[in-house]
């Protein structure tokens, strides 16, 4: 389990859902299914102020039913909205508060964990400060990726 998926496990137990009827699907979507309902969950962590989903993933969850979308920041303990996989679509560009960006091509497998393009970078910025070739330039493009991030 990632960090947001383990957020959500713990979120779900706190809210007194007992731990032998959650089912957790590492490889497979949704996440999380409950086996003494129909429910299930698909965990996403917000960037800035969007998640990403790849197009397939969502046509695999609309193919079940009563699939919702868990969506978690990094500071939150509990989802900071829950979005009913019913009213979307590959068009959608928002739910709620939050943006929905579909990536569109494949993505390195080493690379998923950073989809988020200022963690990406904050790794470049480590790696140049490794090589000695850090500058002011450097945490002036991170701040700005950070500000336009922000803004979307």
């Amino acid at each position: 389990m990632n960090k947001t998926e383990q957020k959500a496990y713990t979120w779900f137990i706190s809210q007194g859902i007992p731990s032998d009827v959650i089912v957790f699907q590492a490889h497979s979507s949704p996440d999380f299914i409950f086996t003494d309902r129909d429910a299930k969950y698909e965990v996403k962590r917000l960037y800035g102020r969007k998640i990403l989903m790849r197009p397939k993933q969502l046509s695999k969850l609309k193919a079940q039913t009563n699939v919702t979308i868990l969506v978690f920041s990094d500071e939150s303990k509990g989802p900071i909205e829950r979005i009913p996989v019913s009213e979307l679509d590959e068009t959608s560009e928002r739910y709620g508060s939050v943006f929905i960006h579909f990536v569109k091509r494949a993505v390195n497998s080493h690379l998923v964990q950073f989809e988020c393009p200022v963690k990406l970078l904050e790794q470049v910025n480590e790696k140049i400060k490794d090589d000695g070739t850090h500058s002011h330039r450097t945490d002036l493009l991170l701040y700005l990726l950070r500000k336009y991030l922000e803004e979307k």
